[in-house]
């Protein structure tokens, strides 16, 4: 999801603005069984993570990586532009571009920027940042991250009515806590088992993730907790939720951040640590608590839950919240208007 939902993001809006435009999207296995609609054409390619160890998957890599290559150069020979947003199927599609000498442009999500992107900017694409760390390294804009309308249309809602001022009263009564589509099992285990000694004037709205709600312990069954499998309406759960128990992804650091939502986040330790590099941004705000995943259980969640919802966030002066149209624009002002993606 933290690189689906930017591209269908900017896809809406491509589209909108250019409605001759024809889009598809090409991804693994993985990246399409998330429980939300992409209604455009979607082609797969086998997934290549990138080895981080000695194993047989290093013998493996290179003949892997070359049959990513040549599924992606069948798809990406019908387009014009090649938009790519980071991940393991990002990698073999820009070269598949570089190849076919197709436009690349790209946008790193992240603080710390991905093996993807890293080889798509070698290549020659053209990058956007989402934050200033990377476009001062990477000499590209800044343009924040392409985030669904109805998350920037309530951003700009609180902006009008609540300014710089504290998004939170000291009363927060609502926790929402999410762990990805698929859930984790980290967070949902840490939650269930400190439920029985959380107050219980305390609610908890809980995306448990797709194939997790048959398996809920006998200590969900309290007033107050609700668990559900997966949000889609993301405005509406922030707009109810008083604390945010999250994963360090890219988007929902954004979101959080355009929100001015508090927030305990528990990085996840995979790639190259990009998530604790995301959370930094919201602890020095003094919006979020970030805790390493090997230390977050139900112990600390119970000695640290005060702490979080006590805490007094502030929305930023100077949000960004243009990213979608900042991409789109650039992909029509050197493309042609009835071009492919």
């Amino acid at each position: 999801m933290g690189h689906l939902g930017p591209a269908i993001a900017v896809a809406t809006a491509l589209t909108k603005a250019a409605p001759a435009t024809e889009v598809s999207f090409i991804g693994t296995r993985s990246d399409f069984e998330f429980p939300i609609e992409i209604p455009y054409p979607r082609h797969r390619i086998i997934k290549v993570p990138l080895p981080r160890k000695f194993d047989l998957s290093v013998l493996l890599f290179p003949l892997r990586f070359l049959i990513a290559v040549v599924q992606s150069i069948r798809w990406v020979m019908r387009v014009d532009v090649v938009i790519g947003f980071g991940g393991y199927v990002a990698t073999p599609v820009y070269v598949a571009a570089w190849l076919l000498r197709r436009r690349i442009i790209l946008h790193e999500a992240n603080a710390l920027p991905g093996f993807a992107n890293k080889v798509g900017r070698a290549l020659g694409g053209e990058c956007f940042a989402n934050f200033e760390q990377v476009g001062r390294s990477w000499g590209c804009a800044v343009v924040g991250m392409p985030l669904r309308k109805e998350i920037i249309d309530y951003a700009k809602e609180l902006h009008q009515r609540v300014g710089d001022q504290s998004t939170t009263t000291s009363s927060a009564r609502e926790v929402l806590v999410m762990g990805g589509s698929q859930g984790s099992k980290r967070i949902n285990e840490a939650l269930w088992n400190a439920l029985p000694h959380l107050g219980r004037d305390l609610r908890f709205r809980h995306a448990v993730g797709t194939g997790n709600l048959d398996r809920l312990p006998a200590t969900a069954e309290r007033e107050g907790y609700e668990p559900i499998a997966f949000i889609d309406a993301m405005a509406e759960a922030y707009q109810s939720a008083d604390l945010v128990i999250a994963r360090a992804g890219a988007v929902t650091c954004a979101e959080l951040i355009a929100l001015g939502k508090r927030a305990i986040l528990v990085p996840l330790g995979h790639g190259n640590g990009e998530q604790s590099f995301n959370a930094q941004a919201l602890v020095e705000s003094g919006n979020a608590i970030s805790i390493a995943d090997s230390t977050f259980d139900a112990e600390w969640l119970i000695a640290n839950l005060p702490r979080a919802l006590s805490l007094q966030p502030k929305l930023p002066r100077q949000p960004r919240l243009d990213a979608v149209e900042a991409i789109v624009s650039a992909i029509l002002n050197s493309s042609s208007r009835d071009g492919r993606l």
